[in-house]
């Protein structure tokens, strides 16, 4: 009584006591019961491998001062125990090495196993000193997960080696006997074949009983054993030497062994595993009266069958405490649904059997189901043993749908059938019919998991500041994420948190309102509304009018740019995840325009940014949703390419430094989509060149007696090539074709061979040389060389416009210099005009004819050039 009157401070400080010295007593009593390791000899069927020299040359790749030299691996099975040996040997290369290298510690669980040392040797300067002596190791039980309420009853016994120096080689061997257990002869391990550091020898050797046969798993191309048989044993082997560091990859998926593993075990299959773990969880367990009693008030209350598990689920979940008594058995073996309700905590295959057991007493088909939340996706690639796992859910039938249930969930919401999977990946049913693992993917959703709606009213900006509301939505697993954080923090702390959000981005910003959170548990979302006001003293101070960050935080910063290069590894993607992210400018006081839209539709990621432009703001939405959690090394260039779209698109600063209205032209301009106003242009500019052409060729027929071919000066040529972004050459080249079909009455179409004229330069060269002569043409290599030069530059130009158009993160530089070069592919036609100029030297009247700039040139060539002005700007300067 006196805690409930001394204030909530008291009560809490003492409830923490309290908890402080229930842990410390059961530690304590643990404590009391050390087992010291054993020093003995090594066993007859071990096989001692003395630790190969150090080599001359330390080898690249050594961290932390040590160069190991030496891991050596021996396990016996036999009928009722599992016997690993282990020789390790480094060589302490500097004074970093001292630290760790002059310190050995080993960890056993004494319910279930024996430690027993063999030696500790010290080889300085070609002697060898022996270090194992009784008392020298110290064994204590630490607990490390007490924390999170794991207490695994393992010891650690530690030793400090004196006078321990650089350049000494430290080898030691012992042995860990696993006997009794959840498995008796049961065998299973993982073990590497590469690692981060330089190894000079690795040895794995494994003996099992003949007519036992092991199951072998490889990874990422670690070798497969030597397997030699003598009399009543078989052994498993494998030796490498040296291996060189193999640095692990970045962004991988989780859970993803990024190094050559071997994966062992002596069941054949996951069959097998069902089997073995099914006497572990019996469906039929007596209940407590508690349990029969909330069994009972959730029939009467719940009349469908979903509420009912609904109930059932949140009562395992919510009443029952999460913590994991391993100690010994614990760690596989599950407590009676009895024992958890006395208790009132379990872990998880404890909540796991409670739910089913209740469910089943409810008339509900219900099983455990064994998972990994670390490396349930790589569940396949692993030998089947019940060591792969280290989770339980349930998993219910109803209506012959299978739905999944994660017992050690707090502040789940929703409702059956609506309820977030657990993404495990692969998953193994403990049941009757249960053969192979079964894999766990979340359906997609129609509405994001997170969507936040950040409002900036800008109708007081000139006077008053800038007003931002957020609204916040969390649904399904989101939600349940919300709500536990919500639950260990407090509005108070989240609400202080998030301002220092806005603040990094927008200095001076102050909260307006109180933090506003909506949950409705059942429907499983929540609502989180924020209110803030920015002065329009910081406004101006902090330079917010001209760069007003629009940043799409919950889509930026969820992939990461890859290093492509000889990258083997998967990619490892954010999965399940679909966020979307909207940025509102309201009451401002023009109309607003964004960048234009982008779509990113792969395999394994959809993304788009839209703009939607209102006469009195703009609405930016983002949203980026995966459909796998990992991408092949090879799809790294889609991976960047996402990357970098999300970064250009969704990291942005507005100007809102106009103060006044667009209007006219240029307010219409800001509502046509920069594409159809981009096409609109370029086909009145070729109308335009197409009504020119249809006035000139009418003109031609007024040309002066005697000219040969079509002259024209090289400044004009130039000019109305560039403005008709070389449809005046083509035109040119017409035009010459129609004065040889008249002049010598041939049956060709010129319009056809000026329009292929990458494929008539030649002909039309020769033409005209045949005409010219020797004195006024040119050598026939030149026109070769001309009509080469032509052709390639077109094909090139073509070639490359079709790269930078379909790669939206192109350079604008590079865009630039690629129109730039399409342009120019007039340049090689200038020695032909030049030739034709020179036919018609005596025929000035015909030069000065075809050369005049006349009006409709003039309009043509400024229309022209103030579109290529709006291309290069666009290019370099994009609204």
């Amino acid at each position: 009584m006196r805690i409930l009157l001394g204030g909530p401070v008291r009560a809490i400080a003492a409830g923490l006591v309290l908890w402080f010295w229930v842990f410390s007593a059961a530690a304590a009593a643990l404590q009391s019961d050390l087992v010291e390791p054993e020093l003995s000899t090594r066993a007859g069927w071990v096989r001692y491998n003395e630790p190969p020299a150090a080599p001359a040359q330390e080898p690249d790749g050594i961290s932390g001062g040590l160069n190991y030299l030496l891991y050596d691996n021996q396990h016996r099975i036999e009928r009722d125990q599992v016997s690993r040996y282990r020789h390790v040997a480094y060589e302490i290369v500097n004074e970093a090495g001292l630290s760790d290298g002059a310190r050995l510690s080993f960890n056993f669980d004494p319910s279930e196993q024996r430690l027993i040392i063999h030696s500790i040797r010290v080889i300085r300067a070609g002697g060898v000193q022996s270090r194992l002596e009784p008392g020298l190791f110290t064994t204590i039980r630490r607990e490390p997960d007490l924390q999170s309420g794991i207490v695994d009853g393992n010891l650690t016994s530690f030793a400090e080696l004196m006078d321990i120096r650089v350049g000494d080689v430290v080898s030691y061997d012992y042995t860990i006997i696993n006997s009794g257990g959840v498995w008796p002869g049961g065998y299973a391990t993982e073990m590497p074949m590469s690692w981060a550091v330089p190894l000079q020898r690795q040895t794995q050797r494994t003996l099992v009983p003949a007519g036992m046969n092991l199951t072998v798993r490889p990874w990422l191309g670690a070798p497969d054993p030597q397997i030699t048989r003598d009399g009543e044993w078989t052994e498993y082997s494998w030796q490498i030497e040296p291996l060189a560091a193999a640095p692990p990859a970045a962004n991988v998926p989780s859970g993803y062994p990024q190094r050559a593993e071997i994966s062992m075990s002596n069941m054949a299959s996951w069959a097998e595993v069902v089997e073995w773990a099914r006497p572990l969880f019996p469906q039929q367990l007596p209940l407590p009266d508690a349990a029969r009693a909330r069994l009972a008030e959730i029939r009467e209350t719940h009349a469908s069958p979903q509420s009912q598990i609904t109930e059932a689920m949140r009562y395992v979940q919510d009443d029952i405490r999460y913590v994991a008594d391993e100690v010994g058995l614990g760690s596989h073996y599950p407590r009676s649904p009895v024992e958890v309700v006395e208790r009132g905590y379990g872990d998880c295959k404890d909540k796991a059997l409670f739910l089913v057991v209740l469910l089943n007493e409810m008339g509900f088909e219900a099983d455990v189901v064994l998972a990994s939340m670390s490396s349930g996706y790589h569940l396949p690639n692993l030998a089947p043993s019940p060591f792969a796992f280290e989770h339980a859910i349930v998993r219910v039938k109803l209506d012959g749908e299978d739905y999944w249930i994660d017992a050690t969930r707090t502040h789940q919401g929703g409702r059956l059938p609506d309820l977030a999977v657990p993404a495990y990946g692969y998953v193994l049913p403990i049941a009757e019919t249960s053969r192979e693992l079964v894999r766990l993917d979340p359906p997609a959703t129609n509405e994001p998991g997170t969507q936040s709606v950040e409002s900036f009213d800008l109708a007081g900006m000139d006077d008053s500041g800038v007003g931002l509301s957020v609204e916040t939505t969390y649904r399904g697993r989101n939600a349940d994420w919300y709500r536990s954080s919500l639950a260990s923090s407090s509005t108070s702390a989240m609400s202080q948190s998030y301002l220092d959000y806005y603040r990094s981005r927008y200095p001076g910003i102050e909260v307006r309102d109180p933090l506003q959170v909506e949950d409705d548990r059942d429907a499983n979302v929540i609502r989180v509304l924020e209110t803030y006001t920015l002065s329009q003293d910081a406004f101006e101070a902090n330079g917010l009018r001209t760069e007003f960050p629009a940043y799409a935080d919950l889509v930026v910063n969820q992939f990461n740019q890859i290093d492509a290069v000889d990258r083997t590894d998967p990619i490892g993607v954010p999965y399940p995840l679909h966020r979307r992210h909207i940025v509102r400018f309201d009451n401002a006081p023009y109309q607003m325009t964004g960048l234009p839209d982008v779509t990113v539709d792969e395999p394994f990621a959809r993304y788009s940014a839209r703009t939607e432009s209102r006469m009195d703001g703009m609405t930016l939405t983002f949203e980026l949703e995966t459909r796998q959690h990992a991408v092949p090394a090879e799809a790294v260039g889609a991976v960047n390419a996402l990357h970098n779209q999300i970064w250009d698109s969704a990291d942005l600063s507005v100007n809102l430094s106009r103060t006044t209205a667009v209007e006219g032209v240029s307010s219409w301009l800001n509502t046509v989509d920069d594409e159809v106003l981009g096409l609109g242009m370029i086909a009145l500019l070729y109308v335009l060149a197409l009504t020119g052409a249809g006035l000139g060729l009418a003109r031609d027929r007024r040309l002066p007696e005697g000219t040969v071919f079509y002259p024209v000066s090289l400044t004009k040529f130039i000019l109305m090539s560039l403005a008709t972004l070389n449809l005046y050459h083509v035109m040119w080249m017409w035009r010459n074709w129609r004065w040889i079909k008249q002049e010598d009455e041939r049956t060709i179409s010129p319009f056809m061979r000026a329009f292929f004229g990458i494929f008539f330069f030649a002909g039309l060269f020769n033409e005209i040389k045949a005409v010219a002569g020797d004195k006024r043409g040119l050598p026939a290599i030149v026109g070769v060389t001309l009509a080469v030069i032509y052709m390639i530059w077109l094909g090139v130009s073509r070639i490359a416009d079709r790269i930078v158009e379909n790669d939206p993160n192109a350079d604008p530089m590079v865009l630039f210099w690629v129109f730039v070069f399409g342009l120019a592919s007039t340049l090689p036609m200038l020695p032909i005009v030049a030739m034709v100029n020179r036919l018609n030297a005596d025929n000035r009247e015909a030069l000065a004819f075809t050369s005049k700039i006349l009006v409709r040139d003039v309009v043509m060539m400024v229309y022209g050039y103030a579109f290529i002005a709006l291309v290069v700007v666009g290019s370099f300067f994009p609204v």
